[in-house]
């Protein structure tokens, strides 16, 4: 009889790591550690002259016995590319957020940590194009929220609390932090920081927070938006206003009851593009413009029936742009101005989120995803009939098999009304044999199911399953009255909605 080692030696050798199973195709299948690994990418900026395009890109941090952690890096493309020539442009343990270039393009200013581990607060700071090492430029104690450059390049516009008095920093330091909710809320105000001096100056003071501040062209006023506090039931309750930096004073954008909000100068600082919530009977976003001296306000949107996004304004003022929600997709449009009509410019089974246009050129760029495709950044012209990706932060995902989608439509039970979604089928799916399925409606239930790479759902692709995510009667992208069918109704129409689908599916004998 051989002996325990003997016997050992005798049996068959086996690979230290079972083989990764694999689609029919011979494809590798998307799990939890791919999930993992996808590169997220934030939407870019473009230098002053259209040469160059920087972003943001956050990876999640995977390393062998250290806490896994997300971290955020600036990177830069060529505005015509190709992704190759992408380069990264900062490194280390602590993320970047809110990149802005210098007026002349030499500079690029960012958010980030400063201090000591237990003392970190976001600061602003510069680095060079050209190449070196960032340096720290504000020393705001509380730290920086969001921040602008002057049109001169000489003055930052810093979001930003009041710093805590003697007694409230005792009170921190001997780590008495008890605090009562809603009370002693920190409000975010406007400070400049002179960027040679080193010096600030507080430029808001109220009873109000503030965000999203924009400087005119000619770097004399200022809007941004005010909200009554910070808490998110408040985050609704918006206002849109013009500060007159000489004298302090400031104005609404406009005397409308409604909520105003993200307020965006034309280039030549003539007009004030900005948009509109009204609040009843349901959210409906419009887009409107006015004179930056307070002159009457026109509705550029009046016969859009979806919600529009962030103005953008196109060098010769005659047109804004802007990203909306059209069914499964979000779409670009153009309004002009003149005549106040809306056209749609693309038509993409996926998500075109519009960043920017030069002002030297017709040149857009903006971050493109798809069921297949996290987003990249993309190049287009202002016809918007080739969207180009200049990045390719995830070019490893062609290895993998992914669970096809498409766009179903079916009609709800409850009064015939069509109802669509997006179905995520398994990786080699065949329509001859039913499929264990799932049912994912998206929350809100004002919102919608997008045609954006889900990595829960190619998780779920992988494993075999068929899923449905209904939009609903209530969700976004099919206009007011779609919006609001679910009015006084919610849990029944939705509801039967959902279950027609699931029978949809059913009847084509998927699942």
């Amino acid at each position: 009889m051989p002996t325990g080692a003997q016997a050992q030696e005798m049996k068959p050798k086996q690979d230290s790591e079972a083989p990764a199973p694999k689609s029919k195709d011979g494809k590798r299948l998307f799990g939890t550690m791919e999930a993992l690994r996808l590169a997220r990418v934030f939407p870019p900026r473009m230098s002053p002259d259209g040469s160059r395009v920087a972003y943001l890109v956050a990876e999640n941090k995977m390393e062998k016995d250290k806490p896994w952690k997300s971290v955020t890096q600036l990177w830069i493309v060529p505005a015509a590319g190709p992704a190759n020539a992408s380069r990264q442009y900062t490194r280390g343990e602590e993320s970047v957020s809110d990149v802005r270039w210098s007026p002349d393009g030499k500079l690029l200013s960012f958010l980030m940590n400063a201090g000591d581990e237990k003392e970190k607060k976001q600061q602003v700071w510069f680095m060079y194009v050209d190449g070196g090492e960032p340096w720290q430029v504000t020393k705001h104690k509380p730290g920086v929220r969001s921040f602008e450059v002057s049109p001169d390049g000489k003055t930052l516009l810093l979001v930003a609390t009041v710093p805590e008095t003697e007694e409230q920093d005792k009170r921190t330091k001997n780590k008495d932090d008890a605090e009562v909710v809603d009370h002693d809320l920190k409000m975010a105000q406007l400070w400049t920081w002179d960027i040679v001096a080193g010096q600030e100056k507080q430029i808001t003071k109220g009873d109000f927070t503030v965000s999203d501040p924009r400087w005119s062209p000619d770097g004399l006023h200022i809007t941004f938006t005010s909200n009554p506090t910070p808490r998110l039931d408040d985050g609704g309750l918006e206002t849109a206003w013009v500060l007159d930096v000489a004298t302090g004073k400031q104005r609404k954008v406009s005397d409308t009851t409604d909520h105003t909000h993200t307020a965006r100068w034309s280039l030549d600082g003539k007009w004030i593009a900005y948009l509109v919530n009204r609040e009843a009977p349901f959210q409906q976003t419009n887009l409107f413009v006015a004179s930056a001296d307070g002159g009457k306000e026109r509705k550029l949107t009046s016969g859009f029936e979806l919600n529009a996004g962030e103005p953008i304004w196109a060098g010769d003022g005659r047109n804004i742009y802007f990203s909306s929600n059209a069914r499964e997709s979000v779409e670009i449009f153009g309004a002009d101005v003149a005549s106040g009509t809306v056209r749609q410019l693309t038509d993409k089974a996926g998500v075109l989120n519009l960043s920017e246009i030069s002002t030297n050129g017709p040149m857009a760029i903006g971050t493109s995803s798809d069921p297949e495709h996290p987003a990249e950044v993309f190049r287009s012209d202002l016809k918007f009939g080739a969207i180009e990706p200049i990045t390719s932060h995830n070019a490893w995902l062609a290895e993998y098999a992914l669970g096809g989608t498409e766009v179903a439509k079916w009609k709800s039970t409850k009064d015939g009304m069509e109802i669509d979604g997006i179905v995520t089928k398994p990786v080699d799916f065949e329509p001859s044999r039913k499929c264990p399925f799932l049912l994912n409606p998206h929350g809100g239930p004002t919102g919608a199911s997008l045609l954006t790479f889900n990595p829960t759902e190619q998780i779920l692709a992988a494993n075999g399953y068929l899923v449905l995510e209904p939009n609903f009667r209530g969700s976004t992208g099919r206009g007011e009255k779609f919006a609001g069918a679910n009015q006084n109704d919610w849990g029944d129409g939705d509801y039967q909605d959902d279950m027609s689908g699931v029978q949809a599916m059913v009847d084509k004998g998927w699942a």
